[in-house]
């Protein structure tokens, strides 16, 4: 949803922020961050301004990173629709590029990985540890095996429906992160959701 976080994922190697702009109106932020990521986009059109560049289009899963030691310093989102949109907004001071989120994607593998046996997990009404940390983890492919339900994803405090936090996986759609962080999971609603999980190890 992450993609997106430097491994491992902890609550002070990034901060996510939802935020809400009602209909023909905009929002400034100032920030330091080498790393953006765009998530969870409703509504709108959304526009973003970085800094004193040109205005461009929010995109969900949209990702954004500066090279060496420059940073993004302010971010201007323009609600330019006729009614009240929103998005999350994830950054950091290291890279998020390691733990890019793929959705519905193929699971790459290269010469001398191997594939774990695909391992079903019940998502409850808490987080549920899915995968434990890893260092030879190459990446993990999350499924939502439900057909009307969805599941999140992300660290122990991931959130659901009504406390957007982590990746949002919709029904029968999958995840791709190429992290060896740990991962919990949590169903979206009132129904236990199982997934399948499937990783490669480099």
């Amino acid at each position: 949803m992450l993609d997106p976080f430097s491994n491992p994922i902890t609550k002070q190697s990034y901060q996510e922020k939802t935020y809400t702009i009602a209909a023909n109106q905009d929002i400034h932020l100032d920030i330091q961050a080498r790393s953006l990521f765009i998530l969870e986009v409703s509504g709108g059109p959304i526009e973003m301004r970085v800094d004193d560049g040109p205005l461009s289009p929010v995109r969900e899963n949209a990702g954004f990173e500066l090279p060496g030691e420059a940073t993004y310093r302010r971010l201007s989102f323009t609600n330019t629709g006729g009614t009240t949109a929103s998005f999350t907004l994830v950054h950091s001071l290291a890279t998020l590029k390691n733990m890019r989120v793929s959705l519905g994607d193929t699971l790459t593998t290269k010469s001398g990985d191997t594939l774990s046996t695909p391992a079903a997990v019940t998502c409850g009404t808490a987080a549920t540890a899915i995968v434990a940390a890893s260092s030879t983890r190459g990446a993990v492919m999350i499924q939502n095996q439900h057909t009307t339900e969805n599941v999140w994803v992300g660290d122990a405090n991931v959130g659901n429906d009504a406390a957007p936090r982590g990746m949002k996986i919709t029904a029968g759609q999958s995840i791709t992160l190429a992290s060896g962080a740990a991962l919990y999971g949590r169903r979206g609603n009132a129904t236990d959701v199982d997934v399948t999980v499937l990783e490669v190890i480099a």
